[in-house]
């Protein structure tokens, strides 16, 4: 069960998921080619007798991979019918949530970058210092509109 399922109240809901931009995930699909690439040379070292030195290059590239892809994997970013929550960590877990009726603007922030590939962080305050950030997002502009529609919806206050 994820996180955000797991602490969400009796009569609250999910209204929106938020899934990170694809390019996050570039870097560990990278790195898992180069493992495939070298654990294949390393095969081809093995078949000629020779002494299979890429395979630990594999299991470096292998392990970089994953260092990279886990914490991206468990990124939990929602909206409820009652807040805002975002998740991050495996083994220690940082959660920010901010209740829908605190929320006072909710902007987007692209490089050029992220304009060129559609991706950008949507930031929320709240009263006080309380904010929440979606980091990295796929199609932030569109994400925002929907988001906004739950948020400000006085039902859901």
């Amino acid at each position: 069960m994820s996180y955000i399922k797991g602490t969400l109240s009796e009569d609250e809901q999910i209204k929106e998921h938020i899934t990170l931009h694809w390019l996050n995930f570039l870097p560990a699909a990278l790195f898992a080619l180069i493992a495939m690439v070298c654990a294949l040379i390393g095969y081809i070292q093995q078949q000629n007798g020779e002494l299979p030195t890429a395979y630990a290059a594999a299991a470096l590239f292998f392990i970089l991979s994953l260092y990279i892809y886990l914490p991206l994997a468990a990124v939990e970013m929602a909206v409820t019918n009652k807040r805002v929550i975002c998740k991050k960590g495996i083994v220690s877990v940082h959660s920010e949530e901010l209740y829908n009726g605190k929320v006072e603007s909710i902007e987007i922030r692209q490089s050029i970058m992220g304009r060129l590939f559609g991706y950008g962080t949507i930031c929320f305050s709240g009263t006080g210092d309380s904010t929440v950030e979606f980091v990295d997002i796929d199609n932030p502009r569109e994400t925002k509109a929907r988001i906004e529609t739950i948020v400000y919806n006085p039902e859901n206050r």
